[in-house]
């Protein structure tokens, strides 16, 4: 019987929608300014913004996995810069959070 390798190990178990944590950041002077927990669910069609979930998984070990994501929006009524900033913004922040973090871009 062949030794079982790391790619037929068992996946941690999927995490529980909702149970993560969020932070929002709007797009002022190509920064991320964050937003207070109050007003992250404010889009303006002026801005753009960038939100980077974090979720722990359910898995072994030390608490589990944690899995991130990041999404940024792009106001209609947004300046091309702001779009390009929130575009590199995302990324970047993508990047802190770890190798292979999705950015995900919402309409």
């Amino acid at each position: 019987r062949a030794a079982r390798s790391s790619d037929d190990a068992p996946a941690d178990p999927p995490p529980v929608p909702g149970s993560g944590d969020v932070t929002v950041y709007r797009v002022a002077q190509f920064e991320l300014a964050e937003l207070a927990e109050a007003d992250a669910g404010l889009f303006n069609r002026n801005d753009c913004f960038v939100v980077h979930y974090r979720q722990r998984g359910g898995g072994t070990g030390e608490g589990g996995t944690e899995r991130h994501r990041v999404y940024y929006w792009q106001g209609d009524a947004s300046s091309r810069d702001e779009r390009g900033a929130s575009a590199l913004q995302a990324v970047a922040v993508g990047e802190r959070a770890g190798p292979g973090t999705p950015t995900v871009r919402v309409c």
